[in-house]
């Protein structure tokens, strides 16, 4: 169901997107920021780094080098010997990939298949809605559907009130009939 879902390619192709812009704003007399999540880089806060201590006589970068290029990330300290600090992701690609299952390459993809979504399903809802429509027989869900998704509760309970007692009525007996 994730990959039938419009909102996946939506969200794909907005979060997906790289780079950042700054411009000035003369109306609001402020500097404006847009910054997109894709292609940016990452810094981890102390609290983020993994430390690890490499064999003796190595150093952090050539101990985690073969690891780093397979995996991604970085490390602060890659001449230190002991207390080697490893961030798993380097860039917002690293990281959106394996968690979200976001991809830069895929942005103008996403964009066209939400829009495909969009051309679908208007060019079938307005000959689904005349072809219903014309058909008298089907007028009463429209109603019903009204009635609940669009009018109140209590409008909707007045009318059960109204329709059940109409019906009851017809067949109400009569003292005279009894």
């Amino acid at each position: 169901m994730y990959r039938l879902s419009p909102y996946t390619y939506l969200i794909e192709a907005l979060l997906g997107q790289g780079g950042s812009l700054s411009f000035n704003c003369a109306f609001l007399n402020a500097k404006m920021h847009r910054a997109a999540i894709g292609r940016m880089e990452i810094n981890c806060s102390p609290t983020e780094l993994v430390t690890v201590d490499p064999p003796s006589g190595q150093t952090c970068g050539s101990f985690l080098r073969e690891y780093i290029s397979r995996s991604g990330g970085y490390i602060t300290n890659p001449d230190a010997t002991i207390g080697c600090q490893y961030c798993s992701a380097r860039t917002t690609d690293e990281w959106m990939e394996p968690n979200f299952n976001i991809f830069y390459s895929n942005h103008w993809r996403d964009f066209g298949i939400f829009w495909g979504y969009i051309v679908f399903n208007v060019s079938h809802v307005i000959p689904a809605t005349y072809i219903i429509l014309n058909n008298t027989q089907t007028i009463c869900v429209y109603v019903f559907t009204y009635l609940i998704r669009v009018q109140s509760h209590k409008r909707l309970i007045d009318f059960s009130k109204r329709s059940v007692s109409s019906v009851l009525g017809v067949f109400k007996v009569g003292k005279g009939d009894a």
